[in-house]
């Protein structure tokens, strides 16, 4: 009698259960049960299968090989299409890039501008005697020389008896430079209210003595009907005789410099003033503009920014600050144009010509302003638009109303007419092309129109790394009839196989060969 020969599937089922023994004897029963309650069946192809990413179950249950091939080349086509568009979309988010809106606005009454007007000629002849005068032009010339860069000397022996100092200086600047008194402001109507000197604040630039009407922003005069005669209205003799520039090329020039600006913007006569000549009457209206720029790194503007000795910060105040710490720093004195601490002394004649006007050709030059500054543009800033029309000034009925020849009203006479165009102002608002939910909006767009992807099939990626994970450190979970044998044997049961017929214990011991 031969030993008896078990069925192939029979010793399988052996081998089986010595491995699900050896299993249990390692002591880890908890953790194959909790593997086997989060996994279940076959993690990856659970998760191609049933995850919301269109395609994975098309490739898991493809019927054949090219069928799985052709379902595997159209999801990588999709998934390269998606992330080529979604690099596109991040990209264009990191441009920075810009639009700019506009828009016009209707209001009953806008806030009138400032306007600062000034005099081609610094010093009247009238005022300065003939020696600080010949003084004040070797100054003059040197100033217009170092600016134009061209090669200029500086006789300072001829300021070592000067007529007067730094403190006289100033004040010299300020009495005998244009002033808008009785015998200069002819007339001045603001609507039809009579205007004065009082009502004009008075800076020192580039052009001596300079003077703003409409300046205090907390009395600042609105205008609530556009057109001419609505606005302001001057009449302003320059003293054309009277003048006292250095003959040169670049200081020839008659009539006055005008600028309509906001109250907060200082005045930047020598870049932004509009030149009006004797004889002229001038009408110029105006339109309000408003800026809003963009934070960096979109635009340039950079929120929180203030000046020290302005009360709100601008472009123009911030150079005129920086020059001055510049000027300050070197030079050890502060010019009366620029702004500055009250105990900084004033800067004498030959300070002026030896340091001064040197270290603000820099300026002028563009040598320091942008490396050195580093000024960006405002967050919000006031524009106002400036259209000009002109006409001769006057006729000669003008004889009999001001009593004087027509020669000497159109060769001393400035006429100024300034008014809003319409009551409504324009805003230039910069906004970003790309926000961030836009951008997160792209991206999600892309997924979903490639791959049929959402935050919930996110959701279920990450689950499948985490059962990954599970699986990585406790193996494979085990089948379902490995997992219903061990609960028996636990149990002290026998428990059926489903689908498959059960060795028998007399099945074995009949199995008996006779040879012959």
């Amino acid at each position: 009698i031969a030993p008896p020969k078990f069925p192939a599937w029979l010793q399988k089922g052996q081998a089986l259960n010595k491995g699900k023994e050896a299993r249990m004897s390692t002591g880890c029963s908890c953790c194959t049960s909790a593997r086997a309650f989060l996994c279940g069946e076959p993690v990856d192809y659970e998760f191609a299968t049933n995850t919301t990413c269109h395609g994975a179950a098309k490739i898991a249950n493809a019927h054949n090989r090219v069928h799985r091939l052709l379902w595997v080349l159209v999801f990588l086509g999709s998934f390269s299409i998606c992330i080529w568009w979604i690099a596109d979309r991040v990209g264009n988010y990191y441009g920075y890039r810009t639009n700019t809106e506009i828009s016009r606005r209707f209001v009953d009454k806008l806030t009138f501008p400032a306007v600062t007007v000034c005099n081609f000629n610094r010093y009247r002849a009238s005022k300065v005697s003939p020696d600080t005068l010949e003084h004040l032009w070797e100054l003059l010339h040197l100033h217009t020389g170092v600016v134009n860069r061209r090669n200029s000397t500086y006789n300072t022996s001829l300021w070592e008896s000067s007529p007067i100092n730094a403190t006289e200086f100033a004040t010299l600047t300020k009495e005998s430079s244009f002033r808008l008194d009785e015998e200069t402001l002819i007339m001045c109507k603001w609507m039809d209210e009579d205007c004065t000197e009082e009502d004009f604040e008075h800076h020192f630039t580039t052009y001596g003595n300079c003077w703003t009407f409409n300046w205090n922003t907390s009395l600042a005069r609105t205008q609530p009907t556009p057109g001419e005669g609505n606005g302001l209205r001057m009449l302003i003799n320059i003293h054309a005789d009277e003048y006292t520039e250095p003959a040169s090329m670049d200081s020839l020039n008659v009539g006055i410099k005008f600028l309509v600006h906001d109250q907060h913007d200082p005045p930047k006569m020598d870049s932004e003033g509009l030149a009006v000549a004797p004889g002229t009457h001038v009408y110029t209206s105006i339109i309000q503009q408003k800026y809003i720029n963009e934070r960096w790194p979109w635009g340039q503007c950079l929120p929180g920014r203030t000046l020290q000795y302005y009360d709100r910060y601008s472009l123009n105040g911030c150079l005129l600050e920086c020059r001055a710490r510049r000027v300050e720093d070197t030079c050890r004195c502060l010019p009366a144009s620029l702004p500055g601490p009250v105990d900084t002394p004033h800067c004498s004649p030959m300070q002026l010509g030896e340091c001064v006007y040197p270290e603000l050709a820099k300026f002028d030059q563009g040598e320091e302003e942008v490396g050195l500054c580093n000024c960006s543009v405002p967050c919000e800033e006031t524009k106002y638009q400036v259209s000009m029309s002109y006409s001769g000034w006057p006729n000669k009925n003008a004889v009999l109303l001001f009593n004087r020849s027509l020669d000497d009203l159109r060769t001393n006479y400035v006429s100024l007419d300034i008014f809003y165009q319409d009551l409504n102002y324009q805003t230039f608002q910069q906004f970003q092309t790309v926000t961030v939910p836009g951008m997160i909006s792209d991206i999600g767009g892309q997924l979903g129109f490639f791959l049929g992807a959402s935050i919930i099939t996110l959701s279920e990626f990450l689950e499948y790394l985490i059962l990954k994970l599970i699986v990585h450190v406790y193996g494979p979970p085990p089948h379902k009839d490995e997992e219903e044998d061990r609960k028996g044997e636990e149990d002290g049961k026998e428990v059926p196989r489903k689908n498959n017929i059960q060795p028998q214990e007399s099945d074995q011991l009949q199995a008996v060969i006779v040879e012959p």
